[in-house]
């Protein structure tokens, strides 16, 4: 029962991922964000806002904020993609940019959330 549960678990965290858009987790990945924030809140607001406004573009994947040290710079909130295979990522981002929307692409570290 233990390993049927563990295999059970395995498969629902495959199709999760292959639902937003990543084959291989072990292959690079990369995040397409929208915007960036000072305040976590406005950024919580944004991509709230950003979600509903490009729900169709994002192909299901989920906005959320992500806190970046930009050392001297200060911190800033990051309004960000889940963790996406490079081609759904460019995709996305190339679809946002025809409407209107700014993005940058970038690439999952480690240190990644």
């Amino acid at each position: 029962p233990a390993v049927q549960k563990q295999a059970a678990t395995a498969k629902d965290k495959a199709r999760s991922l292959a639902k937003r858009g990543v084959t291989d987790p072990n292959k690079p990945q990369m995040m397409v964000q929208l915007a960036a924030f000072r305040e976590q809140e406005k950024a919580e607001q944004a991509a709230a806002i950003l979600g509903r406004d490009h729900k169709d573009r994002l192909d299901g994947s989920e906005l959320g904020v992500m806190q970046i040290d930009a050392g001297s710079s200060g911190i800033f909130w990051r309004v960000i993609t889940p963790a996406l295979d490079p081609p759904a990522a460019r995709q996305i981002c190339d679809r946002l940019k025809r409407a209107g929307q700014d993005c940058i692409l970038r690439r999952v570290t480690q240190a990644s959330p």
